[in-house]
């Protein structure tokens, strides 16, 4: 999710027990501030099932860390980055900044696993063009 300005929702979808983790980013440090004061997520961030990141903060090493660790990795293919109200919009840039990142690093690591489906053409195109030679050898 982008924003953690709606607390009292990311307090309700973390009291199922299907959640494991959510993810919150958010840019203004004052908003997760206010929500930390109004609600207390001391058990939900203690045992890491919500997660909230300063943008700001956020460097590559980061975001190539966390889009190849568990449990994240392996539901990369159905990731989206969901807006928590129109309030967010005005900080599209920042949006489009953070998904371009995570989507190209969430590919990066499909790709250094070898998942890719190009390298699976190749392959066969390989194997294809040479299949006479290990036949007749």
């Amino acid at each position: 999710f982008y924003g953690f300005g709606n607390g009292i929702l990311f307090k309700a979808l973390l009291q199922n027990k299907n959640h494991q983790h959510i993810v919150v980013f958010e840019k203004d440090i004052e908003i997760i501030w206010i929500m930390f004061h109004i609600l207390d997520f001391s058990s939900e961030l203690q045992s890491a099932r919500l997660m909230i990141l300063q943008t700001s903060s956020l460097d590559i090493e980061f975001f190539s860390n966390f889009c190849s660790s568990k449990p994240f990795f392996q539901f990369s293919r159905i990731y989206f980055l969901e807006l928590m109200s129109h309030y967010y919009e005005r900080f599209h840039e920042d949006i489009l900044g953070l998904n371009k990142k995570l989507a190209e690093n969430f590919k990066n690591s499909i790709v250094s696993y070898g998942n890719d489906s190009t390298d699976t053409l190749q392959g066969i195109e390989q194997f294809v063009y040479n299949l006479p030679q290990m036949i007749t050898h």
